[in-house]
């Protein structure tokens, strides 16, 4: 199975995988539910599902307007003083979370290329960090 297909179910599940993973990644990691404080999480977790597209097609193409997008993100999340250590703790609450999302389809080889396309992400959100691409 190939990112795209993986997505694929994920986008086509009836149940939001950001609902699952918010829940994951608060048990995972308690110390990041301080900064969603206030935010509409039923919301949040469309935005998350939808951002796996984002990661998934930058990832695959490396579309300058993905890239731009994730630096705009990283530029939002440093502007709310989310720290960038907490990125690979969110990245291994994501790829439990897709490993739930596709039971016994999920393996090593899938699992890497999410890691590889998250981890491509976070460095373009890092430089979200360093310069202001808000809009």
């Amino acid at each position: 199975m190939q990112l795209a297909e993986s997505l694929s179910r994920v986008l086509s599940a009836p149940q939001l995988l950001g609902e699952t993973f918010y829940r994951h990644l608060f048990e995972q990691v308690p110390e990041v539910e301080p900064f969603f404080e206030g935010i509409d999480m039923h919301r949040q977790a469309m935005l998350v599902t939808m951002a796996l597209t984002v990661i998934q097609q930058h990832y695959n193409q490396r579309y300058p307007v993905t890239q731009l997008f994730l630096q705009y993100l990283g530029s939002g999340h440093s502007a709310r003083g989310i720290p960038f250590d907490l990125y690979p703790k969110w990245r291994d609450a994501m790829l439990g979370t897709l490993a739930g999302f596709h039971g016994t389809d999920w393996n090593e080889e899938l699992s890497g290329q999410w890691r590889n396309a998250i981890d491509l992400a976070i460095n373009e959100m890092q430089s979200g960090y360093a310069h202001d691409h808000r809009i």
